[in-house]
């Protein structure tokens, strides 16, 4: 899993200074089980999983005075 995150900061507004921030989160889209249950036979072999979050992209923004 690929994560990233690319921020400009010390931008100067007004009387303070601002940040801008893109991110993303599994980048490459892997889709891999990261835990699951085996019931076994008694369950009818029930195995529910959980796989990782999809890629997901995001814009941060921030400002300190």
């Amino acid at each position: 899993m690929l994560n990233a995150r690319l921020a400009l900061s010390g931008i100067a507004v007004a009387n303070g200074q601002a940040e801008v921030a893109l991110w993303g989160r599994n980048i490459t889209d892997e889709n891999h089980i990261t835990n699951y249950i085996d019931f076994g036979p008694s369950f009818g072999s029930l195995t529910p999983a959980f796989y990782l979050e999809p890629r997901t992209y995001g814009l941060e923004m921030s400002f300190r005075w």
